[in-house]
């Protein structure tokens, strides 16, 4: 009995940190009504869950030394301390492979994170994953041939998609898997 009251508690612990605005997050992790190793932990459950319709996600990523850096400097003046942030896919991470959806891009590591990356971590911002693009970001679709079509949240058609390059930021947030999300625009994409 008491594991299914513990899952019920963390169950509901994960509905409060999700039913959160950016403001109240920052608030809680502030206060200690939660951690921020609770905050991230709750999205990316949520992300996976919510990726297996959708198909937002390219990679979840590792979050060890980011949160081990937060717990060092628990500065309150950081304006995203604990806040956990999605990217997308073309944005650089320092020894990753940003592909943007070409299968030629598919072996090409990253030296150094991008400067919204710098800027992020800085403010105490957490990546926490990556999310599909329309291939060379130059599409108003929603797919690319490394990771496939993203669908659109809100319709069960599977041929309706989020439209645009930031495919996956928009689904994904739509979603609730993400708070936050950085998506990056070479030309007009609005999401549909």
């Amino acid at each position: 009995m008491q594991k299914i009251w513990s899952f019920f508690n963390l169950q509901n612990f994960n509905d409060l940190i999700l039913g959160c605005s950016i403001e109240e997050l920052k608030t809680g992790i502030r206060e200690g009504t939660f951690s921020d190793e609770e905050v991230l932990a709750a999205f990316q459950l949520k992300a996976l869950r919510v990726n297996e319709q959708i198909n937002a996600l390219t990679a979840m990523l590792d979050t060890t030394a980011t949160v081990r850096a937060l717990d060092q400097n628990q500065d309150s003046k950081m304006g995203l301390l604990g806040i956990p942030v999605s990217l997308k896919e073309n944005i650089h991470l320092a020894g990753g492979i940003s592909t943007a959806g070409l299968l030629w891009r598919s072996d090409v590591v990253a030296k150094q994170d991008a400067a919204i990356v710098d800027v992020l971590k800085d403010l105490g911002a957490v990546p926490f994953c990556r999310t599909n693009l329309s291939q060379a970001t130059s599409s108003m679709g929603s797919s690319n041939p490394i990771f496939g079509l993203t669908h659109h949240p809100t319709h069960k058609d599977l041929h309706r998609t989020p439209g645009g390059s930031s495919c996956g930021e928009a689904a994904l947030i739509a979603s609730g898997g993400s708070p936050l999300g950085i998506g990056l625009y070479m030309s007009i994409s609005p999401n549909m």
